[in-house]
């Protein structure tokens, strides 16, 4: 496997972590290695870049658990998968569900890591060959950035939808599925599953929403905005920025001030892993005590 390109906050881009590694996010000539500059953005890392490997060329690290977890490394797979193999066992009628569940929170990363792309790409590719003479800052028409976000929050948003399916069926509710989480919680749930979707709807689907709703039915950011370079003390680097008033709804009441995407974005995907961690285990023991009760039934009978 090829030694990876480490993608840094801002998706500065360097040939590795350590103060010899070369900055790749430079002006064309410029030679820039990390123990030459203390900017913050390496206080952070975004993800690696494997130039050379067909299989994933880009792998996000993420906080999850606040344990920092790099994709694919060994031993990095989440407990909720196991609770969620065990419901899959005990009722076969699940794993569609589930399926769909975990495709949805699969497309959420790999839009994530496409957008991760876009900003290594702007920073290390498109922003050296920019010479920055007359202003250290440069926005590009790049629809790619605005569409990767949205479609990284589409997922999330039908990740967070398909999960009203499994919570349902899991409880023998029927067939008349809540429209959506918020009408869910209000279904007469137990109350330890009530909280964990009450969380996850304060935690992130309030502000997930919003941006969807808007790129949809309203006003998509990126319409109004265009990623910008920023050439500080020699590195580049780039800025996509969201409105932080969604709930404005329109492109010309929108405020940008900094609002990142991808880090948005991101911690919108580690909240859903938070999710994750509360459901499973809690659907897994709901389930244990339906099939307890059933068999204390069959004895009474």
């Amino acid at each position: 496997m090829d030694e990876p390109r480490i993608i840094f906050a801002d998706g500065v881009v360097s040939t590795g972590r350590n103060v010899d590694a070369r900055i790749l996010s430079c002006r064309s000539g410029d030679e820039i290695v990390i123990g030459d500059t203390k900017l913050s953005a390496f206080k952070k890392i975004w993800g690696e870049w494997h130039q050379n490997n067909a299989y994933r060329e880009i792998r996000l690290c993420l906080n999850i658990a606040g344990q920092q977890v790099l994709e694919g490394e060994k031993d990095s797979e989440p407990a909720f998968f196991e609770f969620a193999r065990r419901i899959a066992r005990r009722r076969k009628s699940l794993s569609a569900d589930i399926g769909v569940l975990f495709f949805n929170f699969a497309a959420a990363h790999a839009h994530l890591r496409v957008l991760l792309y876009t900003y290594a790409r702007l920073t290390s590719t498109i922003g050296p060959q920019i010479k920055f003479e007359h202003s250290p800052v440069i926005s590009l028409q790049y629809p790619e950035a605005y569409a990767h976000f949205d479609a990284c929050i589409f997922a999330l948003r039908s990740f967070a939808d398909s999960s009203r399916f499994i919570i349902w069926r899991a409880l023998g509710r029927g067939k008349s599925i809540p429209r959506n989480l918020r009408t869910l919680v209000s279904a007469n749930l137990p109350e330890e599953l009530s909280q964990v979707i009450r969380n996850y709807l304060d935690m992130s689907i309030n502000d997930l929403t919003e941006y969807r709703d808007n790129s949809i039915h309203y006003a998509p950011p990126g319409a109004h905005m265009s990623p910008t370079l920023l050439w500080s003390k020699g590195v580049i680097h780039a800025q996509v920025w969201l409105p932080y008033n969604p709930s404005a709804r329109s492109l010309k009441k929108f405020r940008y001030r900094q609002k990142d995407a991808f880090a948005f974005a991101r911690s919108l995907l580690e909240q859903s892993y938070d999710f994750c961690d509360e459901l499973f285990p809690v659907l897994d023991e709901l389930q244990r005590k339906q099939i307890r009760e059933k068999r204390k039934t069959r004895k009474v009978e």
